[in-house]
């Protein structure tokens, strides 16, 4: 065979080896490509109260917390960073900008500093006593001269806060839960704030009872009538942040709410439960 002939050949096979055998990595390199940005979602650092057991285990998020939390992160495309804390922590690094706070309400001072989401459900404020001590709870005059645990940083209704170590006494405490029900039962204090959403006295007390009481067979702690407020919760985000992502937050909520997708998956959380 003539040499420029071979030449042709032998370049013509060559060509034809490189597109055939090339092929199956360049279908590779796409599909490798396809799988890092399907699963490439942001990452959104997100602080939350933690409570703490009696073993020092950060107990489950509650169900409602869960259920706004898969909501979000389905119809946002993202994936929270849990970063479970004591409260008062917790707040403190949400104001400086290392992340959104889950669970916050409203009070004047935290305007100033952080911005809100829409509402996302509304939260109970009780108070729970040592059931042989439990006393009448209208207004606030009625805790005069009586000592109140709060959880330190959280906010009882703005109400409520002006009038703490004022009308009555506050013995803060922290994510411990196990310990702030220990202090009731040691009568340390006269009453502790807790925090729960769609329940009642009765079936707040049945659960605190089967969680904190040493004695399974005896009740405890009661859960006096009347809540002390209802207040909304919501995730804050710290005003000298970037505010996109609470935007776009802000219409997938509206949206839930509109055809309740959110009360949804959040009663699914709490028949879980």
């Amino acid at each position: 065979m003539p040499r420029h002939r071979f030449l042709v050949s032998l370049l013509g096979k060559l060509t034809a080896c490189i597109l055939l055998c090339g092929a199956p990595y360049a279908i590779a390199q796409k599909s490798a490509v396809k799988a890092v940005k399907d699963s490439d979602l942001m990452r959104v650092p997100l602080m939350v109260s933690e409570e703490i057991s009696d073993d020092l285990r950060p107990r489950p998020l509650p169900p409602e917390t869960r259920g706004v939390l898969k909501f979000l992160e389905s119809q946002l495309a993202i994936q929270f960073e849990l970063k479970r804390q004591p409260w008062k922590r917790a707040l403190d690094r949400a104001m400086a900008g290392e992340g959104l706070i889950f669970g916050v309400s409203k009070t004047e001072e935290r305007l100033k500093v952080l911005n809100f989401s829409e509402a996302l459900y509304e939260d109970q404020i009780w108070l729970v006593t040592r059931c042989d001590s439990m006393f009448p709870f209208r207004t606030l005059q009625d805790l005069k001269g009586k000592t109140i645990g709060v959880v330190r940083g959280a906010s009882s209704g703005e109400e409520f806060d002006a009038q703490a170590n004022k009308l009555f006494r506050v013995e803060d405490d922290t994510g411990a839960t196990q310990g702030r029900f220990t202090k009731l039962l040691q009568r340390r204090m006269d009453a502790l704030v807790y925090y729960k959403a769609n329940t009642t006295p009765q079936r707040l007390a049945d659960e605190l009872n089967r969680l904190y009481i040493p004695q399974k067979n005896q009740a405890a702690f009661c859960v006096l009538p009347q809540a002390i407020t209802s207040t909304s919760i919501h995730i804050g985000f710290a005003k000298h942040l970037d505010q996109s992502l609470i935007q776009r937050m802000n219409q997938v909520i509206i949206n839930g709410r509109k055809n309740g997708g959110l009360q949804k998956i959040i009663k699914l959380e709490q028949d879980l439960q």
